[in-house]
């Protein structure tokens, strides 16, 4: 089971993505477990500016996501030297800047596994270190398993505030861009098809 902890992740002050726009209210009904959050190109915060993070906790306590396009050069069997069946090719991704000592993991699978917690469509998160090291020595498939250090936190009625700023577009998730094999890439092609369909509006 997941606990909400609630942080701060920019210090005592929010910073609007842009201190002119126009505040949109009505995004805060979209913000709920199991949408993407894509950084407005003007998101100032160099924790988030150019990220795609998947909401992984959303509620009174606060939030919780997983920034997804940060792929680190660190190996995962290098994080779990004990572990000799870690897939070579895996690397670790840096969830975001709080708890940078905890590791989780996400786990793309049609029938869920044991002590992991659903978030979307066939996406489930593994908060656990027993079960995420059983799937890290089995050498899961990279392609549906990825592993992260630290996650993006926001204390109550921040990340409204944030998005009611025109700090991110919220959007549902999508299982295929969540383990997207160009993370590298994922922010630049999501912020101009989320553009694109604002503009269409």
């Amino acid at each position: 089971m997941v606990v909400m902890v609630a942080v701060r992740t920019r210090g005592d002050t929010a910073h609007p993505a842009h201190p002119g726009r126009q505040l949109m209210p009505g995004i805060i009904r979209e913000l709920a477990a199991g949408k993407l959050l894509i950084a407005a190109r003007e998101l100032p915060d160099g924790n988030f500016a150019e990220t795609v993070i998947l909401l992984a906790d959303y509620g009174a306590g606060g939030a919780m996501g997983l920034i997804l396009n940060r792929q680190s050069d660190i190996p995962v069997s290098r994080a779990f030297p004990k572990l000799k069946a870690a897939p070579p090719d895996a690397r670790i991704f840096v969830g975001g800047p709080v708890g940078t000592t905890k590791v989780v993991g996400l786990l793309r699978a049609r029938s869920p596994e044991k002590d992991v917690r659903h978030i979307v469509s066939d996406i489930f998160l593994v908060a656990e270190r027993e079960p995420l090291e059983g799937l890290i020595g089995s050498g899961a498939d990279a392609r549906h398993f990825r592993v992260y250090f630290g996650y993006a936190g926001w204390a109550p009625g921040q990340l409204e505030h944030e998005a009611v700023e025109g700090a991110w577009h919220v959007v549902a998730a999508d299982a295929d861009l969540i383990f997207d094999p160009d993370p590298a890439t994922m922010w630049q092609r999501e912020v101009r098809r989320t553009e694109g369909l604002m503009a269409r509006r």
